[in-house]
């Protein structure tokens, strides 16, 4: 609705009230959102896993494919993994995958905690910030979750665990 609203109203400068500096914020905010907006194709990512071979998220052959942002040193992206990791293996099976992305140029202490962990699912890392995640996903918190279907459309976003197992549940049977 905000993008709707941006494009329709503030970029077309029908909204006369809002001054210059308010309208930019707006329209910035409505540019970095409408890339991921639900039913669009999920841009691409390409990062390298936990050894090092770049692994492109629109090359995961999967129903449904979770993509998670987070950071394996933050409490709450933590307590999401866990959750994550049993709905995971709840319906993996039923063609359902995750594609996790850590945040931070972190590459070894992620590494050592996803083995840990046994995060079995396809872990990657941009050690070297070089890929531009941030941006085509407006990832500005973490955990952030997403998830897409076998087109690689987005189907839902900024979603909790509870929310995801939710939408798995009905669209798995």
């Amino acid at each position: 609705v905000f993008v709707h609203m941006a494009e329709k109203y503030y970029m077309t400068r029908q909204a006369f009230w809002v001054d210059s500096i308010q309208l930019s914020k707006i329209v910035t905010r409505a540019l970095r959102l409408k890339p991921t907006l639900i039913d669009k194709p999920a841009p691409e990512i390409l990062m390298p896993d936990s050894n090092g071979k770049p692994v492109s998220l629109l090359s995961l052959k999967s129903k449904y494919t979770a993509i998670f942002f987070w950071n394996y040193d933050c409490h709450h992206c933590q307590e999401s993994a866990e959750k994550l990791i049993k709905i995971y293996r709840k319906y993996q099976p039923k063609g359902f995958e995750v594609y996790a992305v850590e945040t931070e140029p972190s590459f070894e202490p992620w590494k050592k905690y996803i083995h840990e962990h046994k995060y079995d699912w396809t872990n990657v890392c941009d050690p070297k910030m070089e890929s531009n995640f941030r941006a085509w996903y407006d990832v500005y918190m973490t955990p952030l979750l997403m998830l897409i279907d076998e087109k690689k459309k987005i189907v839902a976003k900024q979603i909790t665990p509870e929310q995801l197992d939710d939408i798995l549940s009905r669209r798995l049977k």
